[in-house]
């Protein structure tokens, strides 16, 4: 069975390791049909990811059992039609790569159905919020306890599996963790539903996760969350006998089993990702020889009729590590000494900018018809400005995933430059105003560009510094932190808006102070509106005052 060693997942397939039964197996399509028999979804091809940590080498218990667990959870997902990848033991890198690797393949095709099973231990710890981040944890991760820093540079948080999920094309996305933790960023429960029947919903995009437990719940080295999933899958749990296993009723399954079994020592969660594009769905199993009306597990040939990729096909930029396109639009990894930054593609249109009931400079609003740009979905981090400056002037500089503060204009250009010099292919800069407020407002026209409460970091209540970054909901392009958090400098000099209709403008050529925008942790909710203006000398250096990537896109 093929293993992962390489970042280039096709590679892993056609390597020559697989059986010819093993190659077949996974790229058979599926199709889904009700009680009527009528088909309400297909998908072109299954494929699994199945991920064990046993040796751990930096202070975890060691986890024996996880090599057994891995064999049989990818027994029993290629019985149930999947093509299964195993990984063991991977250190941080080795499981990054793994997954970026299987979200822009498998997870690339819109048609497909894919699984990631992860066994192994999981932690969770406060952020400054007072919010929980759960984690995954490689075999090379310290303990939190003895190197919190470390633990999170190696450790895989939520909030990257989140950004994993809404990356991937993959209609079905389902995410199983054998390990426990609380602080997901999917909408979790761990109570009853009943178990819906076969439906044109199920189509559907969906994203989802069962974990097998929350905090402070110890994962058994003979996994009690293994067991019950090879035995849902195999057909127990089609809790409504219509032949096929749901998600959803793969999730009561095993929370009604493992938390009855471990007498409420593991009470596995189950959850989808807050987005109304990805929860509407449901993950399918067809139960293995099951002859209800509902079909075949597997059908032979011709296939069902391929699904619309979500959006055409991207170009990968010479300066990216990869890129793709999920239901945000177009994304690619920009990668330097280890640090990640991912771009999004802000595409092509027009907007109001401005405001006809904000603040005086906020008119007269205009019509500006924008170019794409790429724009970082996070402002710049102080892993990246470390990477690259080789120094980190933050005043909060516990964490490297919090904003890189305290930079001037100067500071911003220099860092760009640098970098630019640094990756072939590279041109980036600031945003211009424009450009800034574009991306914020992700085509909506009030005040912001969502529920403001999930997602800006703004004055108010325990906040005390800036937060990590990605912590809230993003806008619909995929950009975090638009509003709040730290204000971010832009391109352009500070002066009042000109009436005419333009196309990619930029600021007066010359002025006294520059354009910051997007609010911050010690400004009020306000100053966080998408068309909200600020300024600031471009010398100022402070705590709440940071700035975020633009880079050119080819026309």
């Amino acid at each position: 069975m093929a293993s992962i060693a390489s970042s280039a997942f096709a590679s892993l397939l056609l390597a020559g390791a697989l059986a010819a039964g093993e190659a077949e197996r996974g790229l058979r399509p599926l199709t889904v049909r009700d009680a009527a028999g009528s088909e309400v979804a297909s998908f072109a091809a299954s494929h699994a990811l199945v991920i064990g940590c046993s040796a751990y080498n930096a202070g975890w218990q060691p986890l024996e059992g996880v090599g057994a667990d891995v064999e049989a959870v990818a027994a029993a997902l290629e019985t149930s039609g999947f093509r299964v990848t195993r990984l063991l033991d991977p250190d941080a890198a080795r499981l990054q790569q793994a997954l970026r690797a299987f979200v822009v393949g498998p997870g690339g095709t819109a048609d497909n159905r894919v699984l990631i099973y992860f066994a192994g231990h999981g932690a969770t710890q406060p952020l400054d919020d007072g919010r929980k981040m759960g984690y995954l944890v490689p075999v090379d991760a310290p303990r939190p306890d003895k190197d919190l820093a470390r633990f999170r540079q190696t450790a895989l948080d939520m909030q990257e599996v989140e950004t994993m999920a809404r990356r991937m094309a993959a209609r079905h996305a389902l995410f199983m963790f054998d390990a426990c933790f609380a602080g997901t960023l999917f909408a979790m429960r761990s109570g009853p539903t009943p178990p819906p029947a076969i439906s044109a919903r199920i189509a559907k995009p969906v994203r989802q996760m069962i974990t097998s437990g929350s905090a402070d719940q110890a994962v058994p080295d003979q996994s009690v969350f293994r067991r019950y999933f090879v035995r849902a899958i195999a057909g127990e749990a089609d809790l409504n006998h219509d032949g096929w296993v749901t998600g959803s009723e793969l999730g009561e399954f095993l929370l009604d089993k493992t938390a009855g079994e471990s007498r409420g020592r593991q009470t596995p969660q189950i959850g989808k990702v807050r987005d109304p594009d990805l929860d509407q769905g449901d993950f399918v199993f067809a139960v293995p020889g099951d002859p209800a009306p509902a079909g075949p597990a597997v059908l032979p040939a011709p296939p069902p009729a391929v699904v619309a990729p979500l959006r055409p096909a991207l170009a990968k930029p010479a300066w990216a590590a990869i890129s793709g396109v999920d239901a945000r639009g177009g994304w690619a990894e920009l990668r330097f000494a280890g640090a990640l930054q991912i771009m999004r593609l802000v595409p092509a249109g027009s907007f109001t900018q401005g405001s006809p009931d904000g603040p005086a400079d906020e008119r007269p609003q205009r019509r500006i018809e924008m170019s794409r740009f790429w724009l970082g979905d996070s402002e710049v981090t102080q892993s990246l400005w470390q990477a690259v400056m080789g120094s980190n002037p933050s005043a909060f500089a516990d964490d490297p995933q919090r904003p890189v503060e305290q930079v001037s204009v100067e500071d911003c250009r220099a860092f760009c430059a640098r970098l630019n010099g640094m990756l072939p292919g590279l041109d980036a800069g600031l945003p211009s105003e424009a450009q800034w407020e574009y991306a914020c407002r992700a085509s909506t026209e009030s005040g912001f560009a969502g529920d403001p409460e999930t997602m800006a970091w703004y004055e108010g209540g325990a906040l005390k510094k800036t937060m990590l970054v990605k912590r809230k909901q993003p806008n619909a392009w995929g950009l975090y932190d638009m509003h709040g958090n730290v204000w971010e400098w832009a391109e352009d000099w500070y002066a009042p808006y000109p009436a005419a209709v333009r196309v990619d403008p930029s600021g007066p050529p010359e002025g006294d102070v520059q354009v910051i925008r997007g609010g911050a942790w010690n400004a009020p909710l306000s100053k966080a509106r998408s068309a909200q203006r600020g300024w600031s000398i471009p010398t100022a250096r402070r705590s709440g005052l940071g700035f975020r990537l633009r880079v050119a896109a080819t026309p």
